[in-house]
């Protein structure tokens, strides 16, 4: 394994333990959302393999941890953010960290991070990187696009090409006008070479202005999907033509039905298709929550016609968090309050006179 280590972004020790320890792990908490509860990491690596990795990371000032009630969720630091930033970074410039974790964010963001970080491998396409990477192909397989890399990707390759050859040509045209006249063989070999490099570089100018045209056509799409992603938590993935799922994180109050059906509608005109079957993917703490929001769904469609055949589902790995997340339940009981024997005597007392 060859990595690039910098100690301009954090300190030596820090960047080498992200790098070749922890970089997997520390990936995944950002693209769910940059924090999980301590109980999971548990769950994942086993007691006392949790406890060795999280105080290692906490030493190299990769990770935090914040009270949640009686347990712990962890965060990735600030030191993290820029070395995720910066792992694949060759030049000069560090580049700045591309969002911020804060130590104490709202509840629902807590809750929303934790159930993607659950169901990750499970479902790719809650990991955020990975999502927008698939949400790209199923658009360009929809839509019929032509197979094309990022303008860039061919800009650098005219670039390159031109470095290589532009000297040849200066010399090729140097030797096709030295030779107007004479040789006609090797008057149209000259041609032949000049033209064939006239013509790469126009095959390259015709990639670009396609790859920037889809991309544009593209970015506009995607949109939709990314903005239901980091805003409402919604991941809506087409399978193909026919067959679109939908994952709802539960992470906050549960919205109408109406406006889960308005956001995926909103979708299919973004993306230009219309789906026949929509699968909706109810991911909750609580299978209690599912249950709910399976009902409204039900009453819903037996009150509207809505053209699509709509089924929905849950995931249940992720109801053992009930009793964290649940907090106000589970750990928070209303006191009880003991009334002391004179006092019940007082209050009786009371209470004849009032009958009087």
């Amino acid at each position: 394994m060859i990595k690039a280590v910098r100690d301009d972004v954090i300190k030596l020790e820090s960047f080498v333990a992200a790098a070749f320890k922890y970089d997997e792990e520390l990936t995944i908490l950002l693209e769910t959302g940059g924090y999980c509860f301590m109980q999971q990491m548990k769950k994942k690596y086993g007691e006392s393999k949790a406890k060795r990795i999280i105080e290692d990371m906490q030493s190299n000032k990769l990770l935090g941890t914040q009270n949640y009630s009686n347990c712990k969720y962890v965060y990735i630091t600030q030191n993290a953010l820029k070395y995720l930033a910066n792992k694949n970074n060759t030049s000069e410039k560090v580049n700045t960290k591309r969002k911020n974790i804060e130590k104490n964010p709202v509840e629902k963001v807590i809750i929303a991070s934790a159930i993607k970080y659950e169901i990750e491998e499970l479902v790719p396409a809650v990991n955020r990187e990975k999502y927008i990477n698939n949400l790209k192909q199923k658009i360009i397989e929809l839509n019929n696009y032509p197979d094309l890399n990022d303008p860039d990707f061919y800009i650098e390759n005219k670039e390159r090409y031109i470095l290589e050859k532009e000297p040849v040509m200066k010399y090729s045209k140097l030797l096709h006008k030295i030779n107007q006249g004479k040789n006609q063989e090797i008057k149209e070999i000259l041609e032949k070479s000049i033209q064939s490099y006239k013509s790469k570089i126009e095959e390259y100018e015709k990639k670009i202005g396609q790859s920037k045209k889809v991309s544009g056509i593209l970015e506009r799409q995607m949109k939709s999907g990314i903005n239901l992603y980091d805003i409402s938590k919604i991941i809506a993935l087409p399978k193909n033509r026919e067959l679109l799922t939908v994952y709802i994180i539960d992470h906050n109050k549960v919205k109408p039905v109406s406006k889960y059906l308005e956001f995926i509608y909103g979708f299919e005109n973004a993306i230009n298709n219309k789906f026949e079957n929509i699968e909706l993917v109810f991911i909750s703490y609580k299978k209690e929550r599912y249950e709910q929001f399976k009902k409204k769904v039900e009453n819903y469609l037996e009150d509207n016609i809505t053209n699509r055949n709509i089924s929905i589902y849950d995931i249940d790995k992720c109801y053992y968090l009930e009793k964290i997340i649940d907090r106000t339940n589970f750990y928070n009981p209303a006191p009880e309050i003991e009334i002391k024997p004179k006092d019940r005597q007082a209050f009786e007392k009371i209470k004849k006179e009032m009958e009087k």
